[in-house]
């Protein structure tokens, strides 16, 4: 019994090593997709830009940060509905869009 254990063990490190090696092996860039509703002058999308060119020099280019300002991809809500269902990685939205997803957030709109 011990022997299978440390069997399936080896053999399930064997493929999430392997699995998180795939990217580095074919050369892949990771693309993160941001999306805001901001302006491009606006200085939180500067912010973002250079969290881009971190991440780029950071990871050594084996990841990147696409950024959708302007509401490209939608509203705020539209764009929390996005990261929910993994088409999207980061967003930026203020708290009255989170109201319907989280509660807790209405504490925010209290006058």
């Amino acid at each position: 019994m011990l022997r299978y254990i440390k069997l399936t063990l080896s053999a399930t490190a064997l493929l999430l090593t392997s699995a998180c090696s795939q990217n580095e092996l074919q050369g892949e860039v990771t693309v993160l997709r941001l999306g805001h509703t901001l302006d491009t002058q606006h200085s939180v999308h500067k912010a973002m830009e250079y969290l881009g060119e971190r991440l780029d020099y950071y990871s050594d280019g084996t990841m990147s940060v696409v950024i959708y300002p302007s509401s490209q991809l939608g509203t705020e809500r539209e764009m929390v509905e996005l990261l929910q269902i993994g088409s999207l990685a980061m967003t930026k939205v203020s708290a009255s869009p989170l109201e319907g997803f989280a509660p807790e957030m209405k504490i925010f709109s209290i006058p």
